[in-house]
Parts: structure tokens; C-alpha cells; sequence
């Protein structure tokens, strides 16, 4: 009975519990928030595969792992602002995860997994950290990542299509999926057919803006293509082309497809300067807050948030829009209207997910509007990593140089 009793207390106590307040001005207060709630998807790693498991997903969360793992990479370049050391713990951590996902064999898939995007997740974990200043990885470990974003990048570029791309197309989509060998060791890209999404092309497109100029212009001219076919007049980021139905665009908009694209025209025009992409970025930005912000002011997914049930990977897209938004209002910072509905967005949803969403042991569940129910899973602990993350470089830029 006392055990009983005791495990009752402990969850009646959860449950009408928010998470331990600290103020947003407090620099130091994001850095332990951020790293309280990492402890805490941190019990569902997996050391023998290298990434998270949730009992809920059968078929693995392995592109939500990347994210998580991304928001490793982004915290470290916002609080790390003197080029300090990581902590071995971390470095360790992070070698444990490159040693078990980076092979030459591997390069961040599963041998069983066909697609590109599951790929370019991982790529974009590895970009964000061969990109942090040196000192702060181990050489070899910074090294490794690099040389696996190259091989990976010149593998994904092997899967372009000539569906949906017209007669006359100066540049080609890359496929969703690509063709795996008999021994599942090896993709190729020769017969991939099917759907072109718009997350496979946007994520290309952030990857190739991490590299020299040749790759920069990979990423204009897709950014190019996806602007003339997956986006709409007004911004609004749609989720791929069904070539089983004449190339249409489909109609399903979800917020990562919007975030993916806002961090990489944000990356682009940190690289390039052309003033056009900050036009681009300003529209993209405004007709997604538009569309995943309630009527409070809270970020939501709202394809599947009202039916309670966004499943394995719909919990996680909320993660890279606010990691757009937050690099976008670096960037938009020029224009005060944009930029401040950003910040008061993110500020806000930040503030309600702790107070509604989160309890004593930083457990974050799917509605950051709240109520919280006992709903905790490590895939929707992984987004509220991003979103902590994303409060903390809006409420405490990192201008002494490399935070993005």
C-alpha cells in the first residue's frame, strides 16, 4: 500500500506542478533550464544504437533524435561566447553519438533507411558543429563530422529528379527516397521515383549554405525552385509535389517545412547579402506566424494539435520552426515589426509552456498552451529543447560573433 500511496503523491505532485521559474533575463537561468530538460530526455538514449527510443514509436525516432542532438550544437555556439572548452561530459557524449551514427558505412542512416531527409537531418547536426569555432571540439571529432557532411552532401546530390520539373528545368528537385542496394549498405539515387517533398529540398538547401561558394549556389538555386513550386504567393510553405497527380502541389502546410526554409534563407543571406532573400525571408516569416500561432499567442501545430494526436513526427515539427524563427529574427532584426512579433511570440509561448506544459522534472508534453496531463514522451520533449533554445538567443544574442 505505501508504495502505492507514495508513487500517487509523486504524480498528483507532477501533475499540478510547473517547471522550477527562472527569469528570462537571467542568461545563465536558459543555460540550465536548457540542460535540466536535456537530463531528462536524456534517460530514454539508447547507448547501444546512439539514439533516443520511445516506447510510442515503434519504427524508431531517429530523424527526431538528430534535432535533439542539433539543439546541442546551437546551445553550445549561443553560451559557449568566449570559445571556452566544452565540458568533458558533453565532448564525450558527442563522441559517443559521432562513433555509433558516423561511418563511412553509415554517415548518419541506418543501413535500412531509404530517405534523403532522414539523412540531411543528421547532416545538418554535423554541419552546426564542424561550424563552431575551434577549441570547443576535440579536433579529430570536429574533423570527422566535417569530412561526413561532405560525403554525405555529395551522396544526397546524386537524387535529383526530373519529375515535376518541366520541359525546360534549369535545376532539379532531389527525391524524397533513393533506391537501396541488396546488401543495404549502399543508396543509389538512379531509379527514385515518387514524391518530391518540400522538406528534402529545404533541408539541401540549409546544409549547402554551411559550405564553400559552389555549394552557396546549390542553395540559390534551390531555394529558387522551391520558391516558384512548393511556395505560395502569400509565404505560405506547402508540403511537396504528388507526381501521381499531375505534379500538383499539395495542400498539407506543417511548421517544419516553414522553419527548415526560414533558417536557410536566414544562412543564405548571412552569406551572400543579397537583399532579396531578406524580402523573401520577411514573407515567409510573416505568413507562418499567421498560420501557427493561436489566437493567445502560442505556437501551435495545428493539423494535428486539435485531434491531440500529431504522432512519432509531427510531435517533433514545431522544433526547427522556432529554430527558424529565432535565426530569422537575427537576421530581420533591421525590420522592428517582424522581428519584434518574433521575439513576443516566442517569449510568450516559451513562458506558457513552462507554466502549462512542463512540470517539476522539465518534462515538456505536445500543447505548450497547456493543460498539462501525464503525456510526457521523449518526442515531445525534443521540440521544447529548440524552443529553450530559441527564447534563449532572441533574450540574449550572442554578438561577440558566432551564435546562429
Amino acid at each position: 500500500m505505501f508504495p502505492l500511496l507514495y508513487t500517487l503523491i509523486i504524480l498528483l505532485t507532477i501533475a499540478d506542478a510547473s517547471a522550477p521559474p527562472f527569469s528570462f533575463a537571467n542568461r545563465e537561468g536558459f543555460h540550465n533550464a536548457y540542460w535540466s530538460a536535456f537530463t531528462t530526455l536524456n534517460f530514454s538514449y539508447d547507448a547501444n544504437t546512439g539514439v533516443f527510443h520511445d516506447d510510442h514509436c515503434p519504427r524508431g525516432i531517429w530523424w527526431n533524435s538528430a534535432n535533439a542532438f542539433l539543439t546541442i550544437a546551437k546551445e553550445v555556439a549561443w553560451y559557449n561566447v568566449n570559445g571556452t572548452a566544452l565540458p568533458n561530459e558533453v565532448t564525450l557524449y558527442l563522441s559517443q553519438i559521432y562513433n555509433k551514427t558516423v561511418q563511412p558505412t553509415k554517415d548518419f542512416r541506418p543501413v535500412s533507411n531509404s530517405f534523403n531527409d532522414d539523412h540531411l537531418w543528421w547532416l545538418w547536426f554535423a554541419a552546426e558543429l564542424s561550424d563552431l569555432p575551434k577549441n570547443i571540439l576535440p579536433p579529430q571529432l570536429q574533423q570527422g563530422m566535417l569530412e561526413a557532411v561532405h560525403r554525405g552532401w555529395e551522396e544526397v546530390t546524386q537524387c535529383r529528379s526530373l519529375l515535376c520539373s518541366g520541359a525546360n528545368a534549369t535545376y532539379l528537385p532531389i527525391t524524397w527516397q533513393r533506391e537501396l542496394g541488396p546488401q543495404h549498405g549502399n543508396a543509389t539515387c538512379a531509379a527514385s521515383n515518387g514524391y518530391i517533398a518540400t522538406i528534402t529540398n529545404s533541408l539541401f538547401m540549409v546544409v549547402s549554405a554551411f559550405g564553400p561558394q559552389s555549394w552557396l549556389n546549390e542553395a540559390e538555386n534551390m531555394w529558387g525552385w522551391l520558391k516558384t513550386h512548393v511556395v505560395s504567393k502569400d509565404g505560405l510553405v506547402h508540403d511537396g509535389l504528388d507526381p501521381q497527380k499531375s505534379c500538383t502541389v499539395r495542400n498539407d502546410t506543417w511548421s517544419y517545412n516553414a522553419g527548415v526554409v526560414m533558417y536557410g534563407l536566414s544562412k543564405l543571406y548571412m552569406a551572400l547579402g543579397k537583399t532579396y532573400l531578406l524580402d523573401d525571408l520577411e514573407l515567409v516569416a510573416s505568413a507562418s506566424l499567421d498560420a501557427f500561432v493561436d489566437t493567445r499567442g502560442i505556437i501551435r501545430e495545428n493539423q494535428c494539435e486539435t485531434q491531440a494526436n500529431c504522432g512519432c513526427d509531427g510531435d517533433e515539427f514545431r522544433g526547427p520552426f522556432v529554430r527558424g524563427l529565432a535565426l530569422a529574427y537575427k537576421v530581420l532584426d533591421n525590420n522592428k515589426n517582424i522581428s519584434g512579433r518574433i521575439a513576443k511570440i516566442l517569449n510568450y509561448t516559451m513562458a506558457m509552456a513552462l507554466q502549462n506544459d512542463c512540470n517539476v522534472l522539465w518534462q515538456f508534453q505536445l500543447h505548450w498552451a497547456g493543460p498539462y496531463n501525464l503525456q510526457y514522451s521523449p518526442t515531445t520533449q525534443i521540440p521544447a529543447l529548440d524552443l529553450i533554445v530559441a527564447a534563449s538567443e532572441i533574450n540574449h544574442p550572442n554578438h561577440q560573433g558566432y551564435s546562429e
